[in-house]
């Protein structure tokens, strides 16, 4: 199974991104440039399994949270 971990550096994703045993590891910038130029340029059809992690900082930081597609409106308004 070929897999692609991202995770948005210099926050808590980025070291459990490292827990992975994976294909590919790419450690974004967190900033929306950063995200749209990584959605852009990479063929996601060529891994069997993307995973996305990225920082929660809602007052309920320290539950999980799961988002089936990369939104990034998980409980937002809008």
């Amino acid at each position: 199974m070929k897999i692609l971990v991202f995770a948005f550096a210099g926050t808590v994703a980025q070291n459990v991104a490292m827990l992975f045993e994976s294909d590919h590891q790419i450690m974004l910038a967190s900033s929306r440039n950063a995200l749209d130029l990584f959605v852009a340029t990479t063929d996601f059809s060529a891994y069997d399994l993307v995973l996305g992690l990225g920082a929660y900082n809602g007052r309920d930081h320290n539950a999980l949270r799961i988002e089936s597609e990369c939104s990034s409106r998980f409980r937002n308004k809008g």
